[in-house]
C-alpha cells in the first residue's frame, strides 16, 4: 500500500472546502481549515506530515497569501497552491513568489486542481525537500 501525501486545504466557504476535500481524498490525506488562523494551528500540529498547502486567497482573519508567506518562512520548499476568483495581476504581484507557489483561478475543474497539485509535488521531489 502506498503512502498518501497529506495536504492542508483551506477555504472559508464550507461548500467549496467540502467539495475540494472530496475531490482530493481519493489520492491524498486531507486536513481542512476554514480560515488562515485555524490552518496555521493545524500546520503547527502537523508540520512534519503536511506535504502541500492549497489555500483560498481571500479569507477573514488571515489571508491565504499571508498564510503562504508565514509557512514559507518556516518551510520554503513546501508547495503552495493559491486559489482565487479574483486573482488579477495587481493581486498576484503582491503575493509571495517562487518556484513552490502556484496559482489557480476559480472556477476550475477538479482535475485541474489535481494536475496543479501533482505537478507541484513532483517539482518539489525533483528539486529536493
Amino acid at each position: 500500500m502506498s503512502h498518501k501525501k497529506t495536504i492542508l486545504l483551506v477555504d472559508d466557504d464550507p461548500k467549496i472546502l467540502d467539495m475540494l476535500a472530496l475531490t482530493l481524498q481519493p489520492n491524498y490525506e486531507v486536513l481542512t481549515a476554514e480560515d488562515g488562523v485555524n490552518a496555521a494551528h493545524i500546520y503547527e500540529r502537523n508540520i512534519e506530515s503536511i506535504e502541500a498547502l492549497v489555500t483560498d486567497l481571500e479569507m477573514p482573519r488571515l489571508s491565504g497569501g499571508s498564510l503562504a508567506e508565514w509557512i514559507h518562512h518556516i518551510r520554503p520548499q513546501l508547495p503552495v497552491i493559491i486559489i482565487s476568483g479574483s486573482l488579477h495581476k495587481a493581486v498576484a504581484a503582491s503575493l509571495p513568489q517562487g518556484p513552490m507557489i502556484s496559482f489557480l483561478g476559480k472556477p476550475f475543474e477538479p482535475n485541474q486542481l489535481e494536475a496543479v497539485l501533482q505537478g507541484a509535488l513532483e517539482f518539489r521531489e525533483n528539486v529536493g525537500r
